[in-house]
Order: C-alpha cells, then sequence, then structure tokens
C-alpha cells in the first residue's frame, strides 16, 4: 500500500512538473520547405547524462484552407482511437489499440491521456518490437513565437487498468517517451507551422543509431497519416 501511494504521488509530481516546462520552438532545417515541400524530419541521437536518447523531429507546413484553427489540428492530434486509421497500412507500425482514458485535472488544469498498444518494425533479428504506454498530454503555456505549445510524457512508474486489457505496469517496450508539440501561425504563408519533438529510449537492446530509423518511421506514419502529407 505504502508503494502505491509513493508511486502515485511521485507521478503527479512528474505530471504537476510538466505545467513548469520551458520548451522552444524547433529552428526548421534549411531546405525543409523548398521546392513547394510541405513535411521534413530531422532525427538525431543526443545524450542526457548517461543515456542516449533517440530525438525524432517533425516539421510541417499545413494549409490554413485546410483547417479553420489550431484547436481543429491539435483535435486531430488528440483524437487516439483514430491513431490506427492514421497508420493503416504502414510496414513501420501496427496498433493492436489505441484509446482516450479518462482525463485527470491536476493544478486545475485538464490531462489528457492515451493509452497506446502496437509494434513497430524492427532490424534482424529482432523483426519486431512490443510496445505498450499511457502518455499524458498537458497544454503548457505557449513557447516563444507558438500559438500553442503540448507537452506529452509517457508514464512508467504507474500501474494503469484499462478497459478490456491487462493492467500495465509502467510502459512496456520503452524506458522513456517525451517531446512537445507546438503550432504556430504564418498568415503570410496562410498556413500553420506544426513541430513534433519526440525523446525515445526504447526497451530493447540495441545501438541507438540502429534502433533510430526505425523508431523514426513509426512515429513519421502516424502523423503524415494524421494530416494526409
Amino acid at each position: 500500500m505504502k508503494k502505491m501511494v509513493m508511486s502515485l504521488v511521485a507521478s503527479f509530481l512528474l505530471v504537476g512538473s510538466l505545467f513548469a516546462s520551458k520548451t522552444e520552438v524547433p529552428t526548421i532545417p534549411n531546405g525543409c520547405f523548398a521546392s513547394g515541400k510541405v513535411f521534413c524530419t530531422q532525427t538525431d541521437v543526443v545524450r542526457s547524462g548517461d543515456n542516449k536518447v533517440i530525438r525524432v523531429t517533425l516539421f510541417a507546413a499545413i494549409s490554413m484552407d485546410d483547417y479553420s484553427s489550431i484547436n481543429e489540428i491539435t483535435g486531430f492530434y488528440f483524437d487516439f482511437a483514430q491513431w490506427p486509421t492514421y497508420a493503416a497500412g504502414s510496414p513501420s507500425i501496427e496498433f493492436v489499440k489505441s484509446m482516450p482514458l479518462a482525463p485527470i485535472t491536476v493544478d486545475g488544469k485538464k490531462v489528457l491521456r492515451h493509452y497506446s498498444y502496437y509494434y513497430t518494425k524492427a532490424p534482424w533479428p529482432i523483426s519486431r518490437s512490443k510496445v505498450r504506454e499511457v502518455a499524458y498530454y498537458t497544454e503548457l503555456t505557449p513557447a516563444p513565437g507558438a500559438a500553442k505549445s503540448i507537452h506529452f510524457e509517457a508514464i512508467t512508474d504507474q500501474v494503469f487498468k484499462v478497459p478490456g486489457e491487462e493492467d500495465l505496469n509502467g510502459a512496456e517496450g520503452l524506458k522513456y517517451k517525451a517531446g512537445d508539440l507546438h503550432v504556430k501561425l504564418d498568415t503570410a504563408n496562410n498556413q500553420y507551422l506544426v513541430f513534433v519533438t519526440t525523446d525515445v529510449i526504447p526497451s530493447i537492446t540495441l545501438l541507438p543509431s540502429v534502433a533510430a530509423p526505425y523508431v523514426e518511421a513509426g512515429i513519421v506514419a502516424v502523423f503524415k497519416g494524421m494530416f494526409g502529407l
């Protein structure tokens, strides 16, 4: 019982800290939107303390003629039940389940929760990697230059009861996953600029440089399907 209480306290402290997160909008790489392109990615292996982290950043230019508001764009992102549809047919990621869990309120702010169970393609001899996670999504004070900023993080220290699924103890297939979504208004070019940065440490024992293209491919498949890119 004491262990459960301490886990819950730790989780609420973590979520509470998200509201104070300070993030920056990524710099768009040279040539990202050249020659009419509307999407590009940048993937790196970065060091955080003693850990090597796979960092995938997505950049998209989305026409204001196709979406009426920033809330409509984030609404597609938060439509968690549709993520399997977004990724349908992708060889890089296959969803078994994706669904919203009941939101919670921390310090008067709503935290959205997303349960997902999926397989990502992996190099031989692993073939594919199983992942189950519950991610928390929290709207932040917009970063400088952004109209909306959202932080997300897979919770790894809590037991979740998911309707119709086995209990999830932390996360499966992930040691760490967190990131930020920013949306900027580019009225001069009649478009929204969308930035999504995701930091991942998989549980599989592969060199991060080997795993990185597979992590990137799964994230890209969902995002591109989300907005028809």
